[in-house]
């Protein structure tokens, strides 16, 4: 009873979310939706061999993560090995900030956010309460999701996950991907502290 009244107060409450399919919807129109990495994958002037070779990846090795014939633990090297093959894939493509944000933007997109996100974010902010959103996919694509559905009100939400860094220098449709944050966050394997910097 303690623990519930002290939750009630705003002053002592911190929400935490996750990203792709629970601030994000599973599906539209019928449809799965798109994760973080799935909007890279379906981005402008991408390769068709990548799409279909992460393809291959998603069928693979989600067939593992719902098995029910593997424990979490033995889950964790193969989870760990799709993120790295696809992190390897991305990373030898145009990826950069522009493409990102137009496949966002495009209404062909399998994208939207589950209702009454809005109206969480804009209850935390106005009552100053922290809310973080975790995410095993991509900090860059969350962000850039947020703020293309929200405007300014998701400008400054936290968001702790897998970065991906752009060539410096650059104009932001040359610049593109060339590294990832360390350490690697994915669905079987959240951070103890935020990803750092490569």
């Amino acid at each position: 009873v303690r623990l519930r009244w002290k939750l009630r107060q705003a002053s002592r409450l911190i929400i935490i979310a996750d990203f792709d399919r629970t601030v994000t919807t599973a599906r539209v129109n019928g449809q799965m939706g798109l994760s973080c990495h799935g909007i890279i994958e379906h981005g402008p002037g991408l390769s068709k061999a990548y799409f279909n070779e992460t393809q291959a990846l998603f069928r693979h090795y989600h067939a593992i993560e719902v098995s029910t014939a593997y424990s979490r633990e033995q889950k964790i090297p193969f989870m760990t090995e799709w993120y790295e093959k696809a992190h390897e894939l991305m990373l030898r493509e145009p990826v950069n900030p522009v493409g990102i944000r137009h496949t966002i933007a495009d209404p062909e997109t399998l994208l939207q956010l589950r209702p009454g996100v809005a109206r969480l974010v804009g209850w935390a902010h106005r009552n100053q309460v922290p809310l973080v959103v975790f995410t095993a996919g991509l900090t860059n694509v969350a962000s850039a999701v947020l703020l293309h559905k929200l405007g300014p009100p998701a400008a400054c939400l936290p968001i702790v996950g897998n970065t991906l860094y752009f060539r410096d220098g650059a104009s932001e449709a040359d610049s593109h991907a060339t590294a990832f944050s360390e350490p690697l966050v994915h669905v079987r394997r959240r951070p103890k502290s935020p990803p750092q910097d490569p």
